[in-house]
């Protein structure tokens, strides 16, 4: 056997082995398990575009708070 036979054997026998890996993966978590993560993780995404866009509006309100109290102190030397 050359080198190259050994190598393309040990290849194939790589992938053989990480297909059997995946099976054996998506078949030991259950339809419904599957369902409930997919569940958690678009939540997770609904729950951080709500705290994102909390967040901007609190920092618009403080912006706006700031800007507001600069007015009023240039309003009172005039």
């Amino acid at each position: 056997m050359s080198r190259f036979e050994i190598e393309k054997k040990l290849r194939e026998a790589k992938r053989k082995e990480t297909q059997r890996k995946k099976v054996t993966q998506t078949s030991t978590q259950s339809v419904s398990q599957r369902s409930k993560d997919r569940r958690k993780v678009v939540e997770d995404k609904k729950n951080n575009k709500k705290m994102s866009a909390l967040q901007d509006l609190k920092a618009r309100r403080e912006e706006k708070k700031k800007q507001g109290i600069t007015c009023v102190v240039i309003a009172d030397f005039v």
